[in-house]
């Protein structure tokens, strides 16, 4: 995994302490939702968001330069960084109105976790289907790039090579799909076991690795 910069763990760990406080708490409170830390610049929608805003499902979000942000939605959590934009699919349930199905991940990098539930989500060229899990997408340059870091998922191409695949990760497991290449193992990047366990503990979970690992 690539270094942080002295920054970037500033806020990492900050953020963490926070989760950890919250997590302590022992459930997920309401007032627990929205963007939960916020640096640099988040539109949503086209309009400027501060700290503490709720974000609904059917949202789009779009970060700036040397942005990160980390929300709450339902029982998912998200780190979003620089030049992100990302949206989230319209909740389906009355019952349920921020629990968002899926998302399309349009440009920048993005790490999430998930309750429980089926997933659908979607880069420029991949289409992910999964059930509660940790995984990292990234679509830059024209190539797009996943980490399962744990869990399984269902991985289609989204051109006419309908090239399909099936993972079952312990502790991540990564893939890059370039147009006119077949999916192949990729290196990781961008993410880290702290910021997964920093946006566990936001929905009073740990990491499926945990117990092996640590």
């Amino acid at each position: 995994m690539t270094a942080h910069s002295p920054q970037r763990r500033r806020f990492l760990w900050q953020s963490v302490l926070a989760a950890l406080a919250l997590a302590n708490q022992g459930r997920a409170s309401d007032w627990q939702q929205g963007v939960r830390r916020l640096q640099g610049e988040l539109l949503v929608d086209g309009v400027p968001t501060s700290a503490g805003a709720r974000i609904q499902p059917g949202a789009t979000l779009a970060t700036g330069p040397a942005s990160r942000t980390i929300l709450v939605m339902g029982q998912d959590a998200y780190l979003l960084g620089a030049d992100t934009q990302v949206t989230f699919h319209p909740a389906e349930r009355p019952e349920q109105p921020l629990h968002s199905p899926g998302l399309t991940l349009q440009a920048g990098r993005l790490l999430s976790v998930f309750g429980r539930g089926q997933k659908n989500l979607h880069l420029p060229s991949l289409s992910i289907g999964i059930r509660g899990t940790g995984i990292y997408l990234q679509s830059e340059a024209g190539q797009d790039y996943l980490c399962l870091c744990y869990g399984q998922a269902d991985l289609s191409r989204r051109d006419q090579t309908a090239e399909q695949e099936f993972l079952d990760s312990a502790y991540h497991t990564a893939r890059l799909s370039q147009s006119g290449q077949p999916l192949r193992n990729g290196p990781l990047l961008n993410h880290s076991d702290e910021e997964l366990f920093m946006l566990e503990a936001l929905t009073g979970r740990t990491p499926s690795f945990t117990d092996n690992r640590y």
